[in-house]
């Protein structure tokens, strides 16, 4: 029985990886088998990640159809030895003989890399110690799941490494980040976001209204990179906000850092397109305060033009500061 749900699975995993080989964000995908063999599937497309995510654990724990297994995948990332990937994470359940939970990475290099898009080895992360006896046939299972997928396959085959410095592998320039450096990308749109807001002395709510809209719409960022920055940053955005109030400093250095961070680590036009992409959240969160006598005329005040032009410069953009 649980062969039929990792199989399941595995058709599941890599329809999913055909979906982001294009470079798109998944939307979170939920699979059940039910008692009768049937395989259903649904996308859980909610505007907040975070409610997707919750939504799609709270079926896995509910199994209110009396199914006989499930699958959740979502997209994420995931920490090994070689450093940090994007990946899809698939959390699989069988519900009839014991609860049975088993996770697994499946570590990808994103269609923007210079490389083009890469699918790894398969990462177990988590699988019960008393059903060790069964996992090698289960793994099995899912394998034969990803084969039997007449159009997800090839997508696999062309894309697959079994290592990540084999071709068409090699290590993301993402995965080369170390979780320090990982932090300060993930500072970068809320760095952008104080520069501007705080250039006249006060942060006003239509500010962080306009922020609050920028997570909302990340799937909406012309940069992959920025998309994913933000939506795994949204969850704890008041917290880095603080953390870099709480820090002191000066927002401009440590744009500074970023711009160099994000040039030295990725391709040109990928590092170019995130470094536009903040520029254009600056002039949104700009625009947002209105300005003006009753709301007309200039909605972009002097200090924040300044503050763009300093971003502008800071991130090596001064032609784009417009």
């Amino acid at each position: 029985m649980m062969n039929e749900i990792f199989k399941m699975a595995g058709e599941k995993a890599v329809h999913a990886v055909w979906s982001v080989s294009d470079g798109e964000i998944l939307v979170p995908i939920l699979g059940m088998l039910d008692q009768g063999n049937d395989v259903s599937m649904e996308r859980i497309a909610f505007s907040d990640s975070e409610e997707a995510i919750a939504y799609g654990y709270g079926k896995l724990d509910a199994n209110e159809s009396n199914a006989k297994g499930a699958v959740f995948i979502m997209d994420g990332f995931v920490t090994l030895d070689e450093g940090r990937f994007d990946a899809l994470i698939v959390q699989i359940r069988g519900y009839d003989d014991y609860e049975m939970a088993c996770t697994l990475a499946l570590p990808y290099r994103p269609d923007s890399h210079e490389k083009g898009f890469a699918i790894y080895r398969p990462k177990l992360l988590e699988y019960p110690e008393e059903a060790q006896a069964s996992q090698e046939a289960n793994l099995d299972a899912f394998f034969d799941g990803i084969e039997g997928h007449e159009l997800a396959y090839p997508v696999w085959q062309a894309a697959y490494a079994d290592s990540f410095d084999s071709e068409p592998g090699g290590a993301s320039k993402e995965g080369d980040l170390t979780p320090e450096e990982w932090e300060l990308l993930m500072q970068a749109p809320y760095l952008v976001f104080l520069t501007v807001a705080a250039a006249d002395g006060v942060v006003d709510k239509k500010e962080v209204k306009s922020l609050t809209k920028i997570l909302a719409k990340a799937k909406e960022q012309p940069s992959v990179l920025l998309q994913r920055v933000l939506a795994e940053s949204a969850h704890q955005a008041g917290e880095i906000i603080n953390g870099i109030i709480a820090r002191g400093g000066n927002t401009i250095d440590a744009l500074q850092r970023v711009q160099e961070l994000v040039d030295s680590r990725f391709d040109a036009d990928e590092a170019m397109l995130f470094k536009v992409s903040l520029l254009l959240i600056s002039k949104e969160v700009a625009e947002a305060s209105g300005g003006g006598f009753l709301g007309f005329g200039k909605k972009i005040s002097k200090e924040e033009k300044m503050a763009m032009a300093a971003i502008a410069l800071t991130l090596k953009l001064n032609d784009q500061e417009g």
